[in-house]
């Protein structure tokens, strides 16, 4: 901790409380009291659990090694609509260094779009997160159910937060990538699913 610089028997004033002291100390509050925001001040919110701190711009969560959580991942490249059981969640736990995430896409009866021929769909990994590794590199895998049918793909880094789906076509004797659209690996339907997991190298 830096020296304060007071003088000792002084009394603490409001600027030196705030503007000192709370700087060096983890507020306990809830999500709905937090204290100002000052770059690098720390908060513990009893009614989510969560560890946070202050970015700068807003409040960001804190995941050390070991710890869990859920969060809905920003999709580029298409949008689940609404109604029916329109869903797009995730799971995921840091710990070692290796980030590992669970998620599950399920598209809605309205406002569904994707990619048109030569698109491709992502999502994002947990706020915080950076993955280490350089762009198509695979790191997981996909389910893609498309009009009820499932087909087998592939996840790779796309940038350092998103992470990439590809369907996997027959190409000769071997199997290649292939970037999805609205019609692969077929006509995408209500109540479509895409399952998938993946485990990364990351810094947070």
């Amino acid at each position: 901790m830096p020296d304060s610089g007071i003088s000792d028997g002084s009394s603490f004033t409001s600027t030196f409380w705030d503007d000192y002291v709370r700087e060096q100390v983890v507020c306990t509050c809830t999500s709905s009291t937090r204290p100002t925001g000052v770059t690098g001040r720390c908060i513990y919110e009893t009614d989510t659990g969560k560890l946070k701190i202050y970015n700068g711009s807003g409040w960001t969560d804190v995941w050390a090694n070991g710890s869990t959580g859920t969060y809905t991942p920003t999709l580029s490249g298409m949008a689940i609509g609404t109604g029916g059981s329109a869903a797009n969640t995730a799971t995921f736990s840091f710990a070692n260094g290796i980030l590992s995430v669970i998620g599950f896409i399920q598209f809605g009866t309205s406002g569904v779009t994707l990619p048109g021929a030569g698109g491709n769909i992502n999502v994002s990994v947990p706020s915080g997160f950076s993955m280490l590794g350089a762009s198509t590199t695979p790191i997981g895998q996909a389910m893609l159910t498309a009009a009820a049918t499932n087909y087998h793909g592939i996840a790779w880094i796309n940038s350092a937060t998103a992470v990439r789906f590809l369907a996997l076509a027959a190409g000769a004797t071997y199997l290649t990538p292939a970037a999805t659209s609205a019609t692969v690996p077929g006509t995408w339907a209500n109540g479509d699913i895409i399952r998938y997991s993946f485990a990364v190298p990351a810094t947070f």
